[in-house]
C-alpha cells in the first residue's frame, strides 16, 4: 500500500513514504516554526524522489500530538486537506507512540519535555497506554524505563505508520491531540 506520513510536532520535520515498492524516510533539521513554509516543498521533493504523486497514495498519516501546538495544526491540516481532496483515509499517530517504537515495544514511560520540569507522558504497559501530564517528581515514581522523545524520528514514523496501515487503523479525518490548552485558549477562556 502506498502511503505518505508526516511529523510536524517537533522542531524537526520527518516525512516517510512507501510507494512503488520503495520505502524511504526523510528527516529535515529546519529552523523552529518554519514547518508551514517548507512542508509542501519537502513533500513534493520526497514524492519526486520515489517517482510518484499525491494521487498515487492509498492513504496519508500524521502525528497528531502532543508537541508544538502550531506544528500539530500544520501537520493535521495538511494531511486532512490531502485526504479530503483525494478521498483517501488517514492514519493518526501520537508522538509518544513514536517514542515507544524507539524502545522496541518494551514497557516504558515515554516523555516529551514541556519545560519547567513538566512532561507530556504515556505509560505503555503491554497493549495498554495511559496518556498524562506529569512533573519530574511524578515521573520518578514509575518503575519502568524512561524514554525521552525530543527529536522527530523518520525511522519511527515509517515503522509506526507501516504497522497502523497493516492493522487498517484508518480514520476519515485526523483530529489534533492536545494534552493541555494553548496559551490563547487559557487567556481567552476558550
Amino acid at each position: 500500500m502506498n502511503f505518505l506520513a508526516i511529523d510536524t510536532t517537533m522542531p524537526q520535520l520527518a516525512i516517510a513514504v512507501s510507494a512503488n515498492g520503495k520505502h524511504k524516510s526523510y528527516w529535515y533539521d529546519i529552523a523552529p516554526q518554519k514547518h508551514n513554509s517548507v512542508l509542501l516543498v519537502k513533500i513534493n521533493e520526497v514524492l519526486k524522489d520515489v517517482g510518484c504523486t499525491l494521487n498515487d497514495m492509498d492513504c496519508f498519516g500524521v502525528v497528531i500530538g502532543p508537541g508544538s501546538f502550531t506544528g500539530i495544526r500544520v501537520g493535521v491540516a495538511t494531511i486532512n486537506a490531502f485526504a479530503f481532496a483525494l478521498r483517501k483515509n488517514v492514519v493518526e499517530m501520537t508522538s509518544l507512540e513514536l517514542a515507544r517504537y524507539t524502545a522496541k515495544n518494551e514497557d516504558i514511560l515515554a516523555l516529551i519535555d514541556c519545560k519547567h520540569g513538566n512532561y507530556y507522558a504515556a505509560l505503555f504497559k503491554g497493549e495498554k497506554v495511559e496518556y498524562m501530564e506529569i512533573n519530574e517528581q511524578e515521573a520518578k515514581k514509575y518503575n519502568v524505563k524512561h524514554v525521552y522523545y525530543d527529536k522527530a524520528s523518520n525511522e519511527a514514523l515509517f515503522f509506526v505508520m507501516s504497522d497502523k496501515v497493516e492493522q487498517q487503523a484508518f480514520v476519515k479525518r485526523a483530529k489534533p491531540f492536545y494534552m493541555k490548552k494553548s496559551s490563547a485558549e487559557i487567556k481567552f477562556g476558550l
